[in-house]
């Protein structure tokens, strides 16, 4: 059998359609896990990253079930909520050795990025994307 949505990731990643309104478990199914399993580190972030996880589910959805188009614009506005809290987003998690860095700047990309690498050009375009 070839599943050809099978990828690796976080234990969290499980959860990223069941807080979504429209399946039967409900966000009510997510606090439940995060009490009885724990949350990752760090666990204040628990909900953010769970909203991160279902950008996937609904552009996903989107794509196979044309009538869900208005999944990208939910996916879409999850995306600028995530940028305006967390602007410096991984690289100044990394950086500063914490997670509050990572929502300590300004709301704008980071001036240090190089405009060569791929993740400049990924952040950048995601940016224009979603302020367009």
């Amino acid at each position: 059998m070839f599943d050809s949505c099978a990828f690796y990731g976080h234990n969290e990643v499980d959860l990223q359609a069941i807080g979504d309104p429209r399946y039967v478990l409900g966000i009510e199914f997510v606090d439940m896990y995060k009490n009885e399993v724990g949350a990752s580190e760090p666990q204040e972030d628990f909900h953010d990253r769970h909203e991160l996880y279902g950008i996937r589910n609904n552009v996903v959805v989107a794509a196979i079930c044309p009538d869900q188009v208005q999944l990208l614009d939910k996916a879409k506005e999850t995306m600028q909520k995530l940028l305006e809290k967390f602007p410096a987003g991984y690289e100044g998690f990394c950086r500063n050795g914490d997670h509050e860095a990572a929502s300590s700047t300004t709301g704008v990309l980071p001036d240090d990025l190089d405009s060569g690498t791929a993740d400049y050009r990924v952040r950048t375009g995601v940016w224009r994307y979603i302020c367009e």
